[in-house]
């Protein structure tokens, strides 16, 4: 499973610069990387420009300029993992810094061979999810 960090927003609402954002002397980035390798050793970061992350431990892949948001970045990530012979994409955003341990678990049980998404409160999180590389075949009509 290839895991993908969606970090490719500017973060207008808190300043700009979203994924080097400092919380408990960790770049969000960074926090996000390291849940990220507890999950697959398979992670990248999708990033607008491969400026906007600085230095990170994990390859990126950039962001289809046409496409905007985070489904840019599970566009790319599919795209690799398509390319690679993967089966499925985890994502997860690099502004989440809180996510529970066993979230790529509970959605590698729930998804089967479809889409399994996040969910807290009642409220739908797709920027969690858990994602078929067919999905791509999608993504243009959308």
């Amino acid at each position: 499973m290839l895991v993908v960090i969606l970090a490719g927003g500017e973060g207008s609402r808190m300043g700009g610069g979203k994924p080097l954002r400092q919380l408990g002397g960790e770049s969000l980035i960074d926090r996000a990387v390291r849940r990220a390798l507890s999950w697959s050793s398979d992670v990248r970061a999708a990033l607008r420009g491969a400026d906007q992350a600085g230095a990170i431990r994990v390859p990126a892949l950039l962001d289809d300029p046409d496409i905007w948001g985070p489904l840019a970045g599970l566009t790319s990530g599919l795209r690799a993992a398509r390319a690679e012979g993967s089966s499925q994409v985890l994502t997860l955003p690099c502004d989440m810094p809180f996510l529970p341990d066993d979230m790529a678990e509970r959605l590698a049980e729930a998804a089967g061979e479809g889409v399994a998404l996040a969910s807290s409160g009642g409220q739908l999180h797709p920027v969690c999810g858990l994602w078929p590389v067919s999905a791509l075949d999608s993504v243009a009509s959308y």
